[in-house]
């Protein structure tokens, strides 16, 4: 995952949420030579599951490729 645009790859041991600048528009889309996801801009915070008290789903790109698409996720 890269966190942002001059930012360095890492790697994720668990799952992660990100929060924004309220009115920031973002991107996030998978790199075709490294696989890994990146962010347009650099998240305000980042909160590892370990560190928050709500529920960060952890689901495998497997489980994710099965989900069938609703109207309510296709913006």
């Amino acid at each position: 995952m890269v966190l942002g645009p001059n930012a360095q790859p890492q790697e994720l041991a668990q799952p992660i949420a990100v929060k924004f600048v309220d009115v920031t528009q973002s991107i996030a889309r998978t790199n075709p030579v490294t696989s890994a996801i990146e962010l347009n801009v650099e998240p305000a915070k980042v909160f590892k599951a370990s560190e928050s008290s709500w529920l960060l789903p952890n689901f495998s790109q497997a489980n994710i490729d099965t989900q069938i698409p609703t109207p309510q996720l296709i913006d």
